[in-house]
């Protein structure tokens, strides 16, 4: 049986590109997103886009792994862009004052 590969990383010319082949970003897929990150993980790498547009949830896990990878990403001219999220991550995510984060 072959397990089901829940996010794509690619990394061009040092920036991190995700995107999520499922609808909720929990506790449940976290560790797998945190271990696809460190074997990817290069450190020229200095921003990160992140589709969201399948995720119609994301919780306190989820927000953990993201922030994860902002402190990855070092400070100073590092970002992360969010792709198309749904109104409920955006909701969460306000509600965590982490838009500008």
């Amino acid at each position: 049986m072959e397990a089901k590969q829940h996010f794509l990383f690619k990394v061009k010319e040092g920036k991190l590109e995700v995107s999520f082949a499922l609808e909720k970003f929990d506790a449940s897929v976290t560790e797998e997103f945190k271990h696809e990150l460190d074997t990817i993980w290069d450190d020229s790498i200095h921003a990160a886009v992140v589709d969201m547009s399948r995720l119609s949830l994301i919780d306190s896990s989820g927000v953990g792994a993201l922030l994860s990878l902002r402190k990855r990403l070092g400070a100073g001219e590092a970002s992360i862009t969010l792709i198309q999220p749904q109104p409920m991550v955006v909701r969460v995510l306000k509600m965590l004052r982490l838009q500008r984060v």
